[in-house]
């Protein structure tokens, strides 16, 4: 075709173009549809070419640089790592702290680290340990306890150590609240620890077990199971690790330090780990030259339920029943109403768990009833004395009555049991008074919780 034709079909068009009608877009639609396929599938490729893709791109990722290495999980000083240190930059950015100085102790779950803030206010780091754990036996610390009902990580030593400071954090708190000396929490996160620091311008307070003491040691013995009455009966906890190490000599007082492990006073191990700490209290301050209560002494002073000044409570814990430390220490003792055995009755047992005293034959009447009960007993007099005894062959029938009040005339044997049920009616609780203890001590309970 010759390029005159060519010019003469382009007119053509253009003139053929213009006398469209319709929209330039709907004329361009219909012109070149059929050149447009909708319905386009793509080919499919065999398993073998597939295969081929794969290891082309395992080969791309194999010469690839790794992101992740082991030193990014490197730790220095057995706790600090990458992740740790952002923890610590988190702390600093948001104005809690300013600078982070060296570590100041150093033990088998944690190390603690000085810090100040702009106000040069001073802060103690606690950071746990994760990647290299030296403190593993936490099962019998945790097993068993309300606040870890729903279980724990024990696999993955980050969320089993996280929860460890929470638990630190909230044993803290309750301290404080019960006016405990021990150092004030500030922050938590992960598995790092901001509180209060005990000491002076970066020198820590010494531990007990440094103390030199120039004073009377029996004042400090006391102070301190005072301490362990005031933890388990106004905060519920048992420390579990009650030793020098872990109190602190400072302004004048002991201050109880690390209570990760402590646990609450149900806890199914509660009374062995106070047992335990009570031991080693004896052993640190028999090493002193104190003078100490038996091991089942300071232990029933510390779980003491009644009612009594400190000088009444101390002088019974002294007149404690002696008994050998080591077999004190495996006995059974329950802690529950339920784990004791009614069918043997032990008034003692019961004293001890409830602060009550089982008196059988006042348990069952009011304090109020007083007068009632005595007009009740002078009438039953009357009729005994009314009464005939019937004369058998010479044998009287005993009565629990004639082994306490042997040798007494039966007047003198009745003016005595009266005047002895007045004596138990005298230090009767009354059942209101009772109820409201209970009531009270529930309260406090679940406040507490």
């Amino acid at each position: 075709m010759s390029g005159s034709d060519l010019e003469a079909e382009d007119a053509t068009y253009e003139y053929d173009f213009k006398q469209f009608s319709a929209p330039k877009h709907i004329e361009l639609e219909t012109k070149f549809a059929s050149k447009v396929n909708e319905n386009f599938i793509a080919t499919e490729i065999s398993s073998h070419q597939a295969a081929s893709i794969r290891n082309i791109h395992q080969k791309e990722d194999a010469n690839r640089m790794r992101i992740k290495d082991k030193s990014d999980r490197a730790t220095v000083e057995l706790v600090l790592d990458n992740r740790t240190r952002l923890f610590l930059y988190s702390f600093i950015n948001s104005g809690k702290i300013s600078e982070i100085f060296g570590c100041v102790s150093a033990g088998k779950e944690a190390n603690v680290y000085y810090a100040t803030d702009t106000s040069m206010n001073e802060f103690a780091i606690k950071i746990y340990k994760t990647s290299i754990l030296i403190f593993k036996d936490r099962n019998r610390y945790v097993e068993g306890e309300f606040r870890f009902r729903k279980g724990y990580s024990k696999h993955n030593p980050r969320k089993m150590v996280r929860m460890w400071a929470e638990k630190e954090m909230r044993n803290l708190r309750r301290l404080r609240l019960a006016g405990i000396p021990c150092p004030e929490p500030i922050a938590v996160k992960q598995n790092v620890l901001l509180m209060s620091f005990l000491g002076k311008d970066g020198v820590p307070a010494p531990r007990l077990k440094d103390v030199v003491f120039e004073t009377n040691t029996n004042d400090f013995y006391v102070e301190t199971v005072k301490l362990m009455r005031d933890i388990y009966h106004k905060c519920h906890l048992v420390h579990s690790d009650f030793s020098e190490y872990n109190l602190l000599y400072y302004n004048d007082q002991i201050q109880v330090i690390d209570v990760s492990q402590s646990v609450e006073h149900d806890h199914p191990q509660a009374l062995y780990f106070l047992r335990r700490d009570c031991a080693n209290i004896n052993d640190f301050f028999k090493k002193n030259g104190a003078t100490l209560l038996t091991v089942q002494g300071m232990f029933n002073y510390i779980t003491d339920l009644t009612d009594m000044t400190h000088e009444e409570r101390w002088e019974k814990a002294k007149n404690t029943e002696e008994i050998s430390d080591e077999v004190f220490k495996e006995i059974y003792i329950p802690r529950t109403l339920q784990e004791i055995d009614f069918d043997q009755k032990n008034p003692e047992l019961f004293e001890k768990l409830t602060g009550v005293k089982a008196d059988s034959d006042t348990d069952e009447s009011d304090s109020s009833d007083e007068d009632s009960q005595e007009e009740g007993e002078e009438e039953e007099n009357e009729e005994e004395e009314n009464e005939e005894e019937p004369e058998e062959s010479g044998q009287k029938k005993s009565t629990p009555g004639d082994a306490i009040y042997s040798g007494l005339s039966k007047a003198e044997r009745k003016q005595k049991v009266k005047e002895d049920k007045r004596d138990r009616r005298k230090t009767k609780i009354p059942k209101n008074v009772k109820k409201s203890k209970i009531r009270s001590t529930a309260r406090k309970h679940r406040n507490l919780k």
